[in-house]
């Protein structure tokens, strides 16, 4: 019978697969994954969801919303969402700007609806969440 050796290349091997598996699930939830809004609010469908260029899924544990990181300023990301995210089906509204968070209430053709937050982190770059409602605020 084979016995299993441990090393620390292998270990490292392992490490790195779970990083793997655990990057490609948070990159599906912010990409090609379709995601059900809270009862109540309009079909969220993920899918189609603005992201400013060049992020990084951040998984999300309720598996509702968009998240993610960019090393872009906030102040850059937040302009993002005020001229329009380069597209029509999405409309966001700021509601509090400035500072090191912004806020912006956001509707989509099919009536999903809620709240974006654009936030600088400590780390230099900036996070951002989208997440479905139950009522357009």
């Amino acid at each position: 019978m084979a016995k299993a050796q441990f090393h620390r290349g292998g270990l490292l091997a392992i490490s790195a697969a779970v990083l793997i598996v655990t990057f490609a699930s948070g990159y599906a939830l912010g990409h090609g994954t379709t995601h059900q809004a809270s009862a109540g609010a309009g079909a969220c469908t993920w899918t189609t969801f603005p992201s400013y260029p060049n992020v990084t899924a951040l998984p999300r544990p309720d598996n509702a919303g968009v998240a993610y990181r960019t090393f872009a300023s906030a102040s850059r990301v937040a302009r993002f969402y005020q001229a329009g995210a380069g597209q029509t089906a999405w409309t966001f509204v700021a509601t509090q700007d400035g500072g090191p968070t912004w806020v912006f209430h956001f509707t989509e053709n099919s009536g999903c609806h809620g709240i974006l937050t654009v936030q600088a982190d400590q780390a230099g770059g900036t996070v951002v969440e989208a997440n479905p409602t139950s009522t357009a605020d």
